[in-house]
């Protein structure tokens, strides 16, 4: 009589189940759901290889989805922080497992269409750093002095304390670019007059940027 043989154990834990429920959580638009649903499945012990890469690619473009379909108030300081962290976050991961993302530019642009600035404001920079744009161009300019004039304007138009003070920085800043980069604009220049009167001196420092460091 012929011994069995046992089936070998598998040589790692496939993701089929879960990337096929991701997949559904997908075509749903359910991106948070679908991404922390990634995100759970990639501490699994003992994926394969190759499916792990994939939840990790899934967990970082269902999270940027997620993020900017994060609808809240500009002037809500807490709810721009954390879209912030959040990108942090997801950045961490994509580096983790070397999945590609938008670039920073692109980040920017998605940011500021769903008014969170102060997430363009951070991803504008980034590109600034990873030379994606440059300051010779001048709509690239104007976008960030855009981005900052809004920031602005909400923070020291709407809140109080900190946050409205670095509001009047971001529009001291905006200010600043605007004369320096000859955008003309004066919208910036306008709010501050309007906010704290036509006494220059009386304005506060513009909030650091390296558009105004003299090093980009």
């Amino acid at each position: 009589m012929q011994a069995s043989q046992a089936t070998p154990a598998p040589a790692c834990t496939p993701a089929s189940a879960w990337l096929e429920t991701i997949a559904i959580q997908e075509r749903a638009a359910q991106w948070r759901i679908a991404a922390t649903n990634a995100q759970t499945a990639l501490l699994a012990p003992g994926l394969c290889t190759s499916d792990r890469k994939v939840l990790a690619e899934k967990a970082v473009a269902d999270g940027l989805e997620a993020l900017f379909g994060e609808r809240f108030a500009p002037e809500d300081v807490a709810a721009q922080q954390q879209v912030v962290d959040r990108y942090q976050s997801l950045k961490r991961l994509a580096e983790e497992y070397a999945v590609l993302t938008p670039s920073a530019r692109q980040i920017a642009d998605r940011a500021y269409q769903v008014g969170q600035f102060l997430l363009a404001k951070l991803a504008f920079e980034e590109a600034l750093e990873r030379s994606e744009v440059t300051t010779t161009d001048q709509a690239q300019v104007l976008f960030y002095y855009s981005t900052l004039y809004n920031l602005g304007v909400w923070w020291a138009g709407t809140a109080s304390g900190d946050a409205r003070s670095e509001g009047l920085r971001l529009l001291a800043a905006a200010n600043q670019i605007d004369r320096r980069y000859h955008i003309g604009n004066g919208l910036a220049w306008g709010k501050l007059r309007e906010l704290l009167g036509p006494d220059e001196r009386q304005w506060p420092a513009p909030t650091e940027t390296p558009l105004l460091d003299g090093t980009k």
